[in-house]
Order: structure tokens, then sequence, then C-alpha cells
């Protein structure tokens, strides 16, 4: 998909650009600006991304409260937006987890169904995917807002353009392109917003797991999250790594270990786990939680260890504690937000790399990303103790 929009995206943009400017001389340019009564906005990437997007929403909901706000994004994101139910109005899911024939179909049915809203106001939350862009301009809407930056070609396809401040956080970005294309005037800090789960109905959808959540809650455990998602596997701190931590952990507080991640990292979770060694006091419950579930765990876990990915924005969603790592990617644009977070950032020559205007493609100049093997186990475990020790009991010198 990333290939097909770098390579296809910007000639699709500029065809349509052309076609636009042609189409432009022949209509009306009426100001409708102020007749707001839908709102779509577009983020198909990043469970992180959708998270910190929603304190901007929920402000747009106070600003036209009896506007309807549309989200649309991936169909894997389905129950991350369920949990936002009391914030969005409605949800548009795109399938793209099939075969090729089936994704250009579902990408044409949303674009018939859409269309037929007709929305005053679309905002492409996407960082510079030339099919964001696309998918904006043929649902059409008087506004259409996206993020602007020369070196990432998408057209003029958005008629309401804000630049990426890439030295703000991702958070800061999504509420100025979203403020500044309604209209709001907004200089608080908004706080994250938890989603909202019904952990009652958690033994309808897996009982023999929600048992296994239930045991836990009462008892000190770590989640633990090796992964980094999809993109830039790069951004993992090294398995010996977190082998040699957990083991440390193990054994000096009695603590369960528990690894989350989705069903295509189970694999990866497990190689970490059987290195530790330490079946009683490790739980493997990646691939087998959805969203409901993971959380649940993240909620009454009394920390988090992860890398740069999605779980690190829930967890502080939810308020709890997390130990994180970076290097590809700054911790100035994705570090977690709120208090008693603690993360390892080395900042050396080549580090970030990442970069949103090139899709946050990786292209390591090392044999090996030294922003991250330069984070020792003996530091990260010094300030697993001084900041976190306390919580646990010790078992161990």
């Amino acid at each position: 998909m990333q290939k097909i929009d770098r390579v296809v995206g910007p000639v699709i943009c500029s065809f349509l650009t052309f076609f636009d400017k042609i189409f432009s001389l022949f209509s009306s340019n009426r100001d409708n600006k102020n007749i707001v009564k839908k709102i779509l906005l577009i983020k198909f990437w990043g469970m992180g991304s959708i998270i910190l997007v929603m304190p901007a929403i929920k402000k747009i909901k106070e600003f036209y409260p009896h506007g309807e706000i549309h989200f649309l994004t991936l169909s894997r994101n389905k129950e991350l937006l369920e949990s936002y139910a009391n914030i969005i109005s409605k949800k548009h899911l795109l399938n793209i987890d099939t075969n090729f024939t089936q994704v250009i179909i579902n990408i044409l049915k949303l674009l018939f169904k859409l269309r037929k809203e007709e929305f005053e106001v679309i905002v492409d939350l996407e960082f510079f995917t030339s099919f964001s862009a696309i998918v904006t301009y043929l649902i059409h809407a008087k506004v259409r807002a996206g993020f602007f930056a020369w070196e990432a070609w998408r057209g003029f396809l958005h008629n309401v353009t804000v630049p990426f401040n890439r030295y703000w956080h991702v958070k800061k970005n999504f509420e100025n392109l979203i403020f500044r294309t309604i209209g709001i005037e907004n200089t608080e800090d908004l706080p994250l917003e938890p989603p909202q789960v019904c952990f009652s109905l958690l033994s309808q959808d897996n009982q023999m797991l929600s048992e296994e959540i239930k045991n836990l809650i009462n008892k000190d455990y770590i989640c633990v999250n090796v992964n980094t998602g999809e993109l830039a596997l790069e951004r993992r701190w090294p398995k010996e790594n977190y082998i040699n931590l957990c083991k440390k952990i193990l054994q000096k507080y009695d603590v369960i270990l528990v690894f989350i991640g989705s069903k295509s990292e189970r694999e990866y979770v497990e190689s970490v786990i059987k290195e530790i060694n330490e079946k009683n006091k490790i739980k493997n419950l990646a691939g087998k939680t959805n969203f409901s579930c993971l959380v649940q765990l993240l909620k009454d876990s009394k920390l988090l260890i992860t890398n740069d990915s999605g779980p690190l924005h829930l967890a502080a969603a939810l308020n709890v504690p997390t130990l994180s790592f970076f290097g590809p990617e700054t911790p100035v644009l994705y570090g977690p937000l709120g208090d008693n977070h603690v993360l390892f950032f080395k900042n050396i020559d080549c580090s970030p790399c990442i970069n949103v205007h090139t899709g946050k493609i990786v292209k390591c100049i090392k044999k090996r990303p030294e922003c991250m093997t330069r984070i020792t186990v003996e530091e990260v475990f010094k300030k697993f103790e001084e900041h976190y020790g306390e919580k646990f009991k010790r078992i161990g010198p």
C-alpha cells in the first residue's frame, strides 16, 4: 500500500488537481463556511494518532453541539472508534485486509456512500499520503483541509492547508489543523480522552480470556509491549535487551509480566518469552486480546514497558505509567503526554530518521539502529527502580 501511494498517488493527485482547476472555472464560489451540519475527519492508520486527535474532536462537538461528526478509518480500528461513541456521531470503515480487487471495490463503494452524505467540511488528518488526499477530494466538500509541505507532493486537492510543524507534538499539530479549519480559537491544553469501554461485556466476547484478566486484576502485573506495529520495525528496542530487563525485574520483584501484541506479532513475542524462561511469572496474551481486553489490561496494570507504538498513547490516555524507548522517531512528536512517564532517547547524530513527509520509512545508515542499541539494560533497570520499584514487593537483593 505504501509503495502504491508513493508511486501512483502523485500522478493521480496531479490529474485531479488539473481537473479541479478546470472545473472551478465553471462553478460558483458561494461561501457556505458558516453552515456546518456534517464534518468528516479521516485518519486511516495509527491507533495512537486516533487517540491523540480525540481531544480536538471533542472540542468540535462543543463548538457545533447540533452537528454530526463522522470519522473514516480502517476496519481494524472499529473497536477503537466504538470506544469513543460519546464523541463520534458516526463511523465509516474501509477494509483493506483482503485481496487487491476487493480493496478497490470497497474503496469505490465507500466513496459512493460518503458522497451522498454531503459533508460541509472534511479534514484529512493523514501525514502526506496521496491516498487520503484523493479520497478527501472525491468525497467532496466545500471545505477540504489537510497538512501541506512542498516536499510531499499531493497536488492541491485540499483548499485549506496547514503546515505540519515537526517541532510540535502530533497532538498539537492535529489541533492546529482542525481548529484553523473550523475557526475555533483555542489556547488551552486539552487533556487526553480515555476510551469508554464496557468491561462487563468482556465475558461475552471471550469468556476464557476474561477470566484470565479477572485473575490478574488483584495482582501486581506489568504489561510489556516488545512490538511497534507494521511500520518501522527499527523502533523496537533489541530483543536481547528486553529479555535481560525482564529477567532482572523478575529476579528482584514479585510481579507478573503480561506480554501484549497482535496476532501477527505473537510469534515474535513468544521468542522473547522463551528466552526469559519464567513460565510461572509470564503470560503471553499477544494475539488474544481485542481492544476492550487491551484497555482492561492496561487500566489495571502498574506499568507499561513499551516501544514507540499505539499502546503507549492508549496507556497515557488511561493515566497508566509508562517506560518507553525512542530512537528512529522523536519524542518531541510522539512522546507520551501526562505525568509519571519515563522515556529513553539518545538523540545521536542520525536520530530521528523517521519523517512524516516521507511515509515514515526508515533507512538506517548503520548496521544496527544505534539509537536503540545504545539504550542499555542497566540504565533502564536503574530508572525502573527509581520511579516504579516501590510499587512492587521485593524478593531479591
